[in-house]
């Protein structure tokens, strides 16, 4: 049986998003319908998903071939595969060898690190994180569309927060992210009282 899995495609892809007349998002890779590619946005986010079939981008026609009847089925499947491959790990002990931060900044990808981005699309998992973590929220940074980071809020949201937030995500994108590879300029916030993700920082 195929493998599916949630990918997440990067700020320059996302541009070239379209939605038909029934309100459905895809890529133009071809002249056909078949040769589109079906794709999601993250609730709360400029950031857009699309599943892959055994490691390849899925087409309209790849994803019935696969036995989905539709975008919705694929991604149903493919972000409970995800969430179950899904990595947390620290980031001073990912980088540098140690555990100073003390949970406070947290890497979050998936276990093959490709496109491991997609996980902002897996609300279980940053609300069962967030429980863990006793914490009222969390900054979510899109570091790439391989991993994002996870700066755990113990305060309480607050506008300054979230303007230097986006400002390091812009500045960190324009200095050390390869285009092909930056997924968001935002900043994001995840609210674990009412379990929602949200832009921050919007001038």
């Amino acid at each position: 049986m195929s493998k599916v899995e949630l990918i997440a495609l990067s700020k320059k892809e996302s541009e070239f998003v379209q939605t038909n007349s029934l309100g459905l998002m895809y890529i133009a890779t071809g002249e056909s319908r078949e040769q589109r590619v079906p794709v999601v946005n993250v609730s709360g986010t400029d950031v857009f998903l699309a599943a892959a079939v055994d490691g390849k981008i899925a087409t309209a026609k790849s994803l019935i071939d696969a036995g989905f009847a539709s975008i919705n089925d694929a991604i149903t499947v493919a972000a409970g595969t995800s969430q179950d491959e899904a990595i947390i790990a620290d980031v001073n002990e990912m980088f540098a060898g140690n555990t100073g931060s003390n949970g406070k900044l947290l890497c979050l990808t998936t276990n093959n690190h490709r496109r491991g981005a997609s996980v902002l699309a897996m609300p279980v998992l940053f609300r069962d994180l967030a429980k863990k973590l006793e914490c009222r929220g969390m900054y979510v940074l899109p570091s790439s569309i391989d991993e994002i980071l996870v700066a755990i809020d113990l305060w309480g949201q607050d506008e300054k927060i979230d303007a230097a937030m986006k400002a390091m995500v812009m500045a960190v994108n324009q200095e050390q992210v390869p285009e092909d590879m930056v997924l968001s300029n935002n900043a994001f916030y995840y609210d674990a009282e009412d379990g929602t993700l949200r832009t921050v920082g919007i001038d």
